[in-house]
């Protein structure tokens, strides 16, 4: 099985991403706009997550976390699962 495919797409949006993506290879690039996406997904979640608690309540959530991170620092990788 080749590792590349095709995408069929409108010419229209092809040149609007070539001219995005500049000198970049399509690898690349995609890749890149994917990860951005994704990221703005996560801050978009935590923001709707973040405006359905109170101010206490999330303050507690980050006491938690915090813990929770200091707990899994000291742990052996295999012991986290």
């Amino acid at each position: 099985m080749s590792r590349y495919t095709t995408i069929t797409i409108k010419r229209e949006v092809k040149e609007k991403l070539e001219k995005l993506k500049k000198n970049k290879s399509w690898d690349e690039f995609l890749m890149n706009l994917l990860n951005e996406y994704v990221k703005l997904k996560k801050i978009e979640a935590t923001k709707k997550l973040e405006n359905s608690f109170t101010k206490e309540e999330l303050e507690t959530l980050e006491d938690i976390v915090k813990r929770e991170k200091l707990k899994w620092k000291f742990k052996e990788p295999e012991e986290l699962f």
